[in-house]
């Protein structure tokens, strides 16, 4: 839970700007993509042990081929999942008492975000992973090819940021047409926010 902040930390504070959407994005998105390279890595690494070891008796090579390319992403999902959800579930719990939810009720709007992102991360990430894979053993290689997973990690980190990021300028771009189109209009204004003690005189303020 995050610590509420004193006043004379919150009169030392600058003001801060907005960050770079796609950056945030980028880091927010690779974070869940390292988790599930670790899983992936170390599980393709165990099995090529394994397999090499003759640990698993004697299976087909259409068996050990199947198991090296799907047993990785299919672990990597289950980590990729949990930590996703496990995140927003902190965020939930750190704000105001006012605005928390019952778990459950946290826990449905967590897990429901956080499929999105692995929905994201299945359709770009194992789709990359899993065909290079495919193609790599199919040329009869034994060897387990660690650089695909790095490969289709970084295509997916990038390509998820981009398309997350396009989508929300789109959703606002839409949003600001139909707004237009209601008859308002835009405008340019400034903000700005003022932090004054309890003790100071309204009058002397205001004078």
């Amino acid at each position: 839970m995050e610590r509420k902040l004193s006043l004379e930390e919150i009169l030392r504070r600058p003001i801060q700007l907005p960050r770079n959407s796609f950056l945030e994005q980028f880091k927010r998105f690779m974070k869940y993509e390292l988790i599930d390279y670790g899983v992936i890595l170390s599980t393709t690494t165990a099995l090529g042990y394994a397999m090499s070891h003759n640990l698993l008796g004697d299976p087909s090579k259409a068996v050990q081929d199947v198991l090296l390319t799907a047993a990785g992403p299919v672990l990597g999902k289950i980590a990729f999942l949990s930590a996703d959800t496990t995140d927003r579930m902190r965020h939930a719990y750190s704000l105001t008492h006012k605005e928390k939810q019952p778990f459950l009720a946290h826990l449905r709007k967590a897990a429901k975000n956080a499929a999105f992102d692995l929905a994201e991360n299945i359709s770009v990430q194992d789709t990359t992973y899993m065909a290079a894979m495919a193609a790599f053993l199919a040329g009869g290689s034994t060897e387990t090819p660690f650089m695909l997973s790095l490969l289709s990690y970084g295509i997916s980190i990038g390509a998820v940021s981009v398309a997350d990021v396009g989508l929300n300028e789109l959703r606002f771009w839409h949003y600001r047409n139909k707004m237009k189109k209601a008859g308002f209009m835009e405008d340019n204004y400034y903000e700005a926010t003022f932090c004054i003690r309890n003790e100071m005189d309204p009058d002397v303020l205001l004078g």
